[in-house]
């Protein structure tokens, strides 16, 4: 997993929207597509995308289009398990973090990638060894 990173739901969310940060998160998806990877994101934090996406901009996305869209996207959809979940659950005891974005950290240091994100919420977990990548 040399080049893997998890993904942050806000990470995607300004990839889709064309956000400050875009760009970053783009680059990001094309090299795990050139070097034949797959980047992750949990399964708590793939749903988020889809309501956020689907209730900023119903008229743009239709919740097929905006399912198909991520699904091209070299990323895995990673099951939210019971490991990952206490995890999460004491990542967000710990750290305060909404619960969606424990589960981004717990994958992120479960898998020991960098979490990429837009989200200065996780700046705080580099003493429990998180990696993160922000975009903007």
């Amino acid at each position: 997993m040399s080049g893997v990173l998890v993904l942050d739901a806000s990470a995607v969310v300004a990839f889709l929207r064309d956000e400050a940060g875009s760009d970053r998160v783009a680059a990001a998806l094309e090299r795990a597509r050139d070097d034949g990877e797959r980047h992750l994101i949990c399964a708590v934090n793939w749903a988020e995308v889809v309501y956020i996406a689907a209730a900023r901009e119903p008229e743009r996305l239709s919740t097929p289009a905006l399912i198909g869209l991520l699904d091209s996207l070299p990323v895995k959809v990673v099951p939210a398990d019971r490991d990952m979940a206490l995890g999460a659950a004491y990542l967000k005891h710990r750290h305060g973090l909404a619960l969606a974005d424990a589960f981004a950290a717990a994958l992120a240091l479960e898998a020991g990638v960098p979490l990429i994100t837009a989200d200065a919420d996780f700046d705080p977990l580099a003493e429990a060894g998180l990696v993160v990548e922000r975009v903007r």
